[in-house]
C-alpha cells in the first residue's frame, strides 16, 4: 500500500509500530470501560486486547473492519490536531522537529490530522515540554499531545492511521 504522492508504505511503516508492542486496543462503538484515575472518571471506547498484534490485525484495520489502536512507547510523542490553520501548525511542528532532528510520522484521519515523533533520544518529556510551548506562542490551542500523565493509561494510545498524509 504505497502512497504515491508520499511513496512511503502505510502498511510497512504501521508493521514497524507493532513490532514491541506487548496488547493493542480496539475501538467499539459504545463505551466499554469506566476507569476512575485521580479522582475523575473516564469513558473508554477502548478495548485493550492483552496479546500482541499482528499482521491479521493490522489487515482487518486497513480494511475499516475494526479501528486498532496502540498504546505508547516510551520513545513517542503523539499529536492530534483539530484545528483551522492546518498549514501553519505543520509549519511550526516541522520547524521545531527539524531542530530537534527527530524521526516524524504525519497521519490524516478525516480533517484532524495525527502525527507520531519517534525520538531518538530518551527526552520525550523535554521535547513534549519545548513543542507545546512553542506552539502555544503562535497558536490557539487546538490540539492534544500524548503521552499526559493526567490520563489514564488506555487514553495514551495511538489510534493507527488508514492514510498518509
Amino acid at each position: 500500500m504505497i502512497d504515491q504522492s508520499t511513496k512511503r508504505d502505510l502498511k510497512a511503516e504501521l508493521l514497524s509500530f507493532l513490532e514491541g508492542a506487548e496488547c493493542y486496543y480496539i475501538k467499539s462503538t459504545t463505551i466499554v470501560d469506566k476507569i476512575s484515575f485521580n479522582g475523575r472518571n473516564f469513558y473508554s471506547k477502548y478495548k485493550r486486547v492483552d496479546k500482541k498484534p499482528n499482521s491479521i490485525v493490522l489487515n482487518q484495520h486497513l480494511k475499516r473492519e475494526i479501528k486498532v489502536a496502540l498504546p505508547l512507547k516510551e520513545n513517542q510523542i503523539f499529536i492530534r490536531y483539530f484545528g483551522k490553520e492546518s498549514n501553519k501548525f505543520l509549519f511550526l511542528l516541522n520547524r521545531l522537529i527539524r531542530e530537534s532532528k527527530e524521526e516524524i510520522f504525519l497521519y490524516q484521519k478525516d480533517k484532524e490530522i495525527d502525527i507520531l515523533i519517534v525520538l531518538k533520544s530518551n527526552n520525550s518529556l523535554e521535547i513534549k515540554r519545548l513543542i507545546s510551548s512553542k506552539l502555544r506562542e503562535f497558536l490557539e490551542i487546538e490540539w492534544k499531545i500524548l503521552p499526559d500523565k493526567t490520563l489514564p493509561e488506555s487514553y495514551n494510545i495511538f489510534p493507527l492511521p488508514y492514510k498518509i498524509y
